[in-house]
């Protein structure tokens, strides 16, 4: 008897030991995982990544050809994803800018806006728990965006001030935000609720969630084209379109973070050496627009098509290193 109860307390106290285990384990991912996509500032991408230190990620802007480029930002932190509001007269965007040096890994992501010219910074989300990627609704009266605020990656949106946050998406994965229609109706989103990471639109409201990529590799970036009726995305390091119902996939050519221009006849993307290019929609054409030891990425195209914002360590790069690319 009591050997039998001695073995039954010993076995309660495995249970409870890997119980424990288990949740530091999940919790050790958890931050691990929002330190990972959080610190290093770029979202997940199919292609390889090259990594700088001693050296801080700020906004810039050029012209459609690559030239004339001015410095929007200059923090001691982390300025990344910028997006333009309808009218080209804002810019959003996520920052750390609190943060110094390494530090930064323990400083929540905020969301800011601008002016195109980089004056008259508002920060929109206050709190140590990252809000990052916003996109402006067509109509420039909201802003919707990612966060960690509940525990999880999901999808919200806001008010220009910050205010009315509402919640979109409530999943036990991770929601990226992307893209929103140009109708305002839908918004493309990357998430991994399935698996591997694959594309999904639903409604602006959050509802009648469809997923539209269905591949071994993870697919990221998507965006619509300006009619909505195609989509552009990245996959193993290379540039896809398909319709905007997941059909009739066409691989373009290399690239990532890929987005088409206000015409629709070009799309914008980042070559496998972090630098920022533009090809025709058929993939021909490649022109490379930067090239700077630093990294360049994230480009978006203004609303009239004239200018390129993007995110750079051009004026602070050091030293570099290069992820393998992951499937």
């Amino acid at each position: 008897m009591i050997e039998a109860e001695t073995e039954n307390k010993a076995m309660t106290q495995l249970k409870a030991l890997c119980v424990c285990l288990v949740l530091v384990a999940s919790s050790t991912n958890a931050v691990f995982s929002a330190q990972k996509r959080l610190s290093v500032p770029i979202r997940p991408q199919g292609s390889s990544i090259r990594h700088e230190t001693s050296k801080v990620d700020d906004i810039y802007v050029m012209n459609a050809d690559g030239r004339e480029v001015s410095r929007l930002t200059s923090t001691t932190g982390y300025d990344g994803n910028p997006s333009w509001s309808p009218d080209g007269k804002f810019i959003a965007y996520e920052g750390d800018r609190e943060a110094l040096g390494t530090e930064r890994d323990l400083v929540g992501i905020n969301v800011y806006t601008m002016r195109a010219d980089g004056t008259g910074v508002t920060q929109l989300t206050r709190t140590f728990i990252s809000s990052w990627n916003p996109l402006w609704a067509p109509d420039g009266k909201r802003i919707f965006f990612g966060s960690f605020r509940s525990g999880n990656h999901e999808i919200y949106s806001m008010a220009l001030d910050g205010s009315q946050i509402t919640k979109l998406t409530d999943s036990s994965a991770s929601d990226w935000p992307s893209d929103i229609s140009p109708d305002g109706k839908k918004l493309l989103f990357e998430s991994n609720r399935d698996g591997n990471w694959e594309i999904y639109v639903m409604n602006i409201d959050g509802k009648g969630v469809t997923r539209l990529t269905r591949d071994l590799a993870d697919d990221h970036s998507p965006g619509f084209s300006p009619d909505g009726g195609r989509i552009v995305f990245s996959r193993s390091g290379s540039v896809y379109t398909m319709n905007a119902n997941g059909t009739e996939e066409t691989e373009v050519g290399p690239g990532s973070d890929p987005v088409f221009s206000p015409d629709g006849k070009r799309i914008l993307f980042v070559l496998g050496t972090v630098e920022i290019a533009v090809m025709n929609a058929d993939g021909t054409a490649v022109t490379q627009l930067t090239d700077t030891p630093g990294s360049s990425r994230m480009p978006q195209w203004s609303p009239d098509g004239t200018k390129i914002v993007f995110v750079s360590s051009r004026d602070t790069y050091s030293s570099t290193s290069w992820s393998l690319p992951h499937s």
